[in-house]
């Protein structure tokens, strides 16, 4: 069946094929046999560069900083926008996805090798368990262990592969994508589930549309999924025969033996390299010329391309594909219906029953003869990674820095775009533009000054938006600062005792002076609460509590030394009382140690020191604020006894106490 009438719902919807970061990655573990296919900090500014969902939502990019960049969805239809950063993920970032075709859900894997993805979510293909159609920001994705080397998204489903080798798929199951023998929308997983018929043996994972493919630490390739049109590899298809259609377990590629390098699976059809002599194979849908085998059959079996080698990479889309030769050249083959294949001068023909362009064979890229060490294809467009630091684009357009289309490959420079912490003031916002801008609606604006104001700046609140404000102990916008605040005028003020608004705080009070207190509690305290007393109210407060503790309001005995007395010159602050003593230290040599039962000094010791200041209170007891019994007099050496004494002392009772002979 034609791939048109088969898939018109599919091209209708557009839908991506994203794979995370193996094909030439380096912070991916591609196996030593990956032809030299490193990835590093090529341009400027640009580790890794991918395509995303439609022809004109543009790319996403992981700069060298650990940032992640892309043009969002909605600057479409042709509008011109320039990348913004995606702020939730910070500078922590070590992999994008690589699009082998087009994606409305995004992954990456941070720093620590865990994964978080956001973005599409109708089959559950984000991972996070949630079921709901779409996720807005980036969340964690609970594989087992952790730790994460290369995920990928097709249609409707992911997978992931670990550090251990091991596959993780979840999403849509209704032609096997999920690898584990079941099949139809009931076996969706809205979480990851493991592909256990390949053990810890993976070596590299790419998602095709409805079908994915592993290359083995063995170099041998197994597919699975979706099969209509051979896009397994094992020489059959739904074409050949009906129940072919679908296989919902790994299957070997024997036609290749272990022979692989690399493995790309595009919308229905997949291309390896070879280990031996770097040579390029394709099979699966070929309606119009993606296999690049100079023709349009479908193939069942791995088929050489009619592109001589020797070939660094490849990378598919959705219908067509891009390579790289080893001598840094660039070529394109298959759909070029917005100038993805980089020519302005294609061998191009009307493919049979679509009526449009397409190529059958690899097109040379124009200016790109050497120095490509990369290509990432999208539905409509490419984008190349070169050895001099460039970044050159072309196709649909929506390029980084807001640029094409473009037939042919131009220059994409995105390095000094803006981003949100670099925009403040009379300019508050990172716009499409990519400089600072005034806001132009309350989306454009921080989280934590969400409301866009009429002179185009960002504050906390508005009188259209008060989210802010929303359950938080300043509930109410106050229009003429545009900040949350608890009260605006004392009818915003009720229930408890806050009945009045203190208009310089914008904070619901008892009080504002002592005039508004009642006469058991007189004194307003700076907190805005009556109380028995404040610094500048002393009435209540009489001897031996004459103190005012300012943070309660309260009478005390004392709120340091210096408000104590001679005869008890130590105040207890967890009870605020003075006290003779706190500690032994406190105590003369004729009572030198403190009993803390009552805080006086005595000369029996009541089981070890007498403690700290931060010690349990005791409360008061008669006369304890007063003059003392065996109070020391005048004079007399304050502090612990010399050594030399105590040590002479134990000298003479132990020559007492000896025996006589």
């Amino acid at each position: 069946m034609p791939f048109m009438q088969h898939h018109f719902r599919f091209l209708m919807c557009v839908f991506p094929i994203v794979v995370l970061g193996v094909s030439c990655q380096s912070q991916m573990e591609a196996p030593a046999e990956a032809l030299g296919v490193v990835q590093s900090a090529l341009g400027p500014c640009t580790t890794d560069v991918q395509g995303i969902g439609e022809p004109f939502m543009g790319w996403v990019a992981l700069k060298t900083d650990g940032s992640v960049w892309m043009n969002r969805p909605g600057g479409g239809n042709g509008t011109t926008t320039k990348a913004m950063k995606v702020e939730a993920l910070g500078n922590d970032v070590k992999a994008i996805a690589n699009v082998d075709g087009e994606s409305q859900t995004y992954c990456v894997i941070r720093k620590d090798d865990s994964l978080w993805c956001w973005g599409a979510n109708s089959n559950g293909q984000v991972g996070d368990g949630s079921g709901v159609p779409e996720i807005a920001e980036p969340v964690k994705i609970n594989i087992p262990g952790d730790k994460v080397a290369e995920v990928g998204t097709g249609g409707w489903h992911s997978c992931a592969r670990t550090i251990a080798g091991r596959l993780y798929c979840w999403g849509q199951n209704t032609y096997g994508q999920m690898g584990d023998g079941l099949v139809n929308g009931d076996a969706d997983a809205l979480t990851p589930r493991e592909v256990t018929a390949l053990g810890d043996q993976v070596a590299q994972l790419s998602v095709g549309f409805e079908h994915t493919c592993t290359l083995m630490k063995n170099g041998s390739v197994y597919c699975w999924g979706h099969n209509a049109y051979g896009e397994i590899g094992d020489g059959t298809s739904q074409e050949i025969k009906l129940e072919d259609g679908i296989k919902p377990t790994p299957v070997a590629v024997t036609a290749l033996g272990t022979d692989v390098a690399y493995v790309s699976a595009g919308g229905f059809y997949t291309c390896i390299i070879k280990k031996s002599d770097k040579s390029l194979w394709c099979w699966g849908d070929n309606t119009e010329g993606h296999l690049s085998t100079g023709d349009t059959v479908n193939r069942a079996v791995p088929t050489i391309s009619a592109g001589a080698g020797p070939w660094l990479h490849v990378d598919t889309g959705v219908a067509h594909g891009c390579g790289v030769k080893t001598n840094g050249s660039v070529w394109c083959w298959g759909r070029d219906r917005h100038g993805q294949l980089g020519t302005t001068h294609p061998t191009t023909e009307i493919c049979p029953g679509i009526g449009q362009m397409c190529a059958h064979t690899p097109q040379a890229v124009e200016g790109l003869s050497s120095g490509a060490k990369w290509v990432s294809v999208k539905d409509h467009g490419a984008c190349a990674l070169l050895s001099n630091g460039d970044l050159k684009c072309w196709g649909a357009g929506n390029f980084l820095d807001g640029g094409g289309p473009s037939n042919v490959p131009v220059l994409v420079d995105y390095c000094d775009l803006c981003e949100a912490s670099s925009c403040s003031g009379a300019k508050p916002v990172c716009g499409w533009s990519g400089t600072c801008e005034t806001c132009k609606e309350d989306i454009q604006c921080p989280e934590a000054t969400p409301a866009c104001l009429e002179d185009g700046t960002c504050a906390q609140c508005s009188s259209g938006n008060s989210t802010a404000c929303l359950n938080t102990n300043t509930p109410l916008c106050d229009p003429s600062t545009n900040v949350c605040v608890g009260c605006i005028t004392d009818d915003d003020c009720y229930g408890s005792n806050k009945i009045i608004c203190d208009s310089a705080t914008k904070q619901c009070r008892e009080c504002n002076s002592d005039a508004d207190c009642p006469s058991s509690a007189p004194a307003c305290q700076p907190s805005g609460l009556c109380g028995e007393c404040s610094t500048s109210n002393l009435t209540k407060c009489v001897a031996p509590l004459s103190i005012c503790e300012p943070t309660s309001g309260t009478c005390v005995n004392c709120v340091q030394d210096t408000d104590c007395t001679e005869d008890n010159p130590y105040c207890d602050t967890q009870a605020n009382y003075c006290r003779q003593c706190l500690k032994d230290e406190h105590c003369p040599r004729e009572r030198p140690f403190c009993d803390l039962s009552g805080y006086y000094c005595t000369g029996e010791s009541s089981g070890g020191d007498g403690g700290t200041e931060d010690g349990p209170a005791a409360e008061p007891q008669e006369g304890r604020y007063g003059a003392c019994a065996g109070c020391v007099t005048a004079g007399a050496r304050q502090g612990p006894w010399p050594s030399g004494l105590v040590l002479a002392v134990v000298a003479l009772w132990i020559r007492r106490r000896r025996p006589l002979v």
